[in-house]
């Protein structure tokens, strides 16, 4: 085995015994204490920080008050990488959906013989919930298939103490693949959304070979937020249709607070990804100081609700 093949290995160990540990942490949280006292555990464990919903302040804690205090049935069904599309549709944007190429209830209902050489299969109800296929021949169905039945019986909620999740029917959608070429892989462009309308836009690039992360005002001027290890100092170009994606991120966060919508631009073509009410679990963890303050100013929270939807 090569060097390179021992480091990979390696670090997919570590990334494994990582998630293992956060799940039992959680899970342990979850029995001994209410949601909301597991959450602002898990924030202080993670951040070193305190979680405010008494007196929120700061982004992290005005995006996970809206996740406990305001609850709208809404956020369910767009947070549902399936229901979502017909939202988007609803809006008139269908051409920017990625074509569908199937949805099923059960994992065994999956045709994969009929299936394209290329595809994507995508959980409906949690994050990174994929199998992205580029080529068919070279995907072992049998480990696939169990991965996916894992992923249908987890509930995401629990696991990332995002419980609008656990109200999601679980499905699995197959999509059209989707390629860009160059170094830096499919790229994410992530528009932040407050109260209606785009503020920035966090960039993402590099997936296969290690996350990295830029972020962007609506002019594209860089913007120096981003900390950690997927802090980059490669600048990414301007979207060919910047200002479309802007009129498109503006026309679905128009009912909310707040919502992440994530395009894509490939070939020239905008492509609708997911909307996300709350990103990195609402902790942000990614973000320096300055920026936590800043946009936590600029979220405007609505009343509270008195409907419990998900927990």
């Amino acid at each position: 085995m090569s060097n390179i093949a021992i480091a990979a290995s390696v670090k997919n160990s570590l990334k494994t015994i990582k998630k293992f540990i956060k799940q039992v942490t959680i899970n342990t949280l979850c029995m001994f204490t209410n949601a909301i006292t597991a959450k602002k555990t898990w924030y202080r464990l993670v951040t070193g920080k305190y979680l405010d919903l008494d007196n929120p302040k700061s982004l992290a804690d005005k995006v996970c008050w809206l996740e406990f205090f305001w609850q709208d049935q809404r956020v369910v069904d767009l947070a549902d990488k399936y229901e979502v599309r017909n939202y988007v549709a609803s809006c008139g944007l269908e051409e920017i959906l990625v074509p569908l190429i199937g949805v099923y209830d059960k994992v065994d209902d999956i045709p994969f013989d009929q299936l394209p050489e290329q595809f994507a299969l995508k959980c409906n109800h949690g994050c990174a919930y994929n199998i992205i296929c580029k080529d068919k021949k070279h995907i072992n169905w049998k480990k696939t298939k169990k991965k996916l039945n894992h992923w249908m019986k987890t509930k995401y909620g629990n696991y990332a103490l995002e419980l609008h999740y656990n109200a999601i029917k679980p499905r699995i959608i197959c999509e059209k693949y989707l390629e860009q070429l160059g170094d830096k892989g499919l790229i994410d462009y992530k528009f932040y959304c407050f109260n209606g309308k785009p503020a920035f836009t966090l960039v993402c690039f590099n997936r296969e070979r290690g996350l990295k992360l830029q972020c962007y005002d609506n002019n594209w001027n860089h913007l120096d937020y981003v900390i950690g290890s997927m802090k980059s100092d490669v600048q990414i170009p301007k979207p060919q249709y910047l200002n479309r994606m802007l009129e498109i991120a503006q026309i679905l966060s128009k009912p909310f607070p707040f919502v992440r919508v994530d395009l894509y631009e490939v070939d020239g073509k905008i492509y609708f990804s997911e909307m996300t009410f709350s990103p990195n679990m609402g902790m942000f963890t990614y973000y320096n100081d300055e920026m936590l303050i800043k946009y936590g100013e600029l979220l405007k929270l609505p009343e509270p609700t008195n409907e419990h939807i998900w927990f």
